[in-house]
């Protein structure tokens, strides 16, 4: 892991840091609208973010969603050191989906982080990532490539996670695009944080063809950690904006739901 000076000359040398000089109020006028997105496949991969919670809370009740088998769930070690569910690979007739588990409302796990860097290990030329993130993945990594690498490389593989599962989610999307049989990838996810710098930034949007992270403006965690670290976001921001006025409450997954229902017109 480098020190956050150290990655900082880094980011500018590489370009990273270009965008921290355009005026915000630039940026706001040069925001594109929204992506087309598939909000029923949103919805239905919000569900399984709602199973991983349940996995972890009440194990007894633990199901995938209905027309999913269960294939395999995996535990992951956090930053405590503590080894939990993380949560769960599902498959159908035609498609695969690990969904990775977050933390369901409280934002004091990004607030009080240590945005430390560390290389991205699984994939070249993909820069940073984020030192604490990127070792809760690698404690569960082996489980899933290991299962990923026996089922149907033709099938579709869907990836998706809330809040912290949102981040472990994109780390997952790169290594499975670079080292499984899968070749067709699709990540949505709901209220994720940046997860490397911009070499990460751009060797992921490369490399994955489809990806959405849907975000409450309202919404600490997606601001951070902050591109003045050296952080970029990968693609692609489907906004909305709903305050509940909570800080927690505007990073629940019950509040990305409800706004993805409301794009639907439900």
């Amino acid at each position: 892991m480098i020190s956050r000076r150290a990655f900082l000359r880094y980011a500018v040398a590489a370009g990273a840091g270009l965008r921290m000089l355009v005026p915000v109020g630039r940026r706001l006028a040069a925001a594109p609208a929204n992506p087309v997105v598939d909000l029923d496949l949103a919805m239905t991969l919000g569900g399984f973010c709602e199973a991983t919670y349940v996995q972890l809370d009440s194990p007894g009740t633990f199901r995938v969603p209905s027309g999913y088998d269960l294939v395999a769930k995996f535990t992951g070690t956090d930053q405590q050191h503590m080894t939990a569910p993380f949560g769960f690979i599902a498959e159908s007739a035609a498609a695969v989906v690990i969904a990775f588990r977050g933390t369901q409302t409280t934002t004091e796990w990004i607030t009080n982080a240590d945005f430390g860097y560390t290389s991205y290990p699984f994939a070249p030329g993909a820069g940073y990532s984020h030192a604490g993130f990127l070792g809760i993945y690698a404690s569960m990594r082996g489980q899933i490539i290991a299962v990923l690498r026996k089922l149907p490389g033709s099938k579709q593989l869907y990836l998706t996670g809330h809040s912290l599962g949102a981040a472990l989610s994109t780390l997952h999307a790169l290594d499975a695009a670079v080292n499984t049989p899968f070749h067709s990838l699709t990540l949505y996810n709901f209220a994720s944080p940046r997860v490397g710098d911009g070499r990460f930034a751009v060797r992921y949007d490369q490399t994955i063809g489809t990806s959405i992270r849907f975000v409450n403006a309202e919404d600490i965690v997606p601001r951070l950690p902050t591109t003045t670290t050296g952080y970029r976001h990968v693609k692609a921001p489907w906004t909305f904006s709903t305050q509940t006025g909570s800080r927690d409450g505007n990073h629940a997954l019950t509040t990305y739901l409800a706004g993805v229902r409301k794009a639907q017109g439900r």
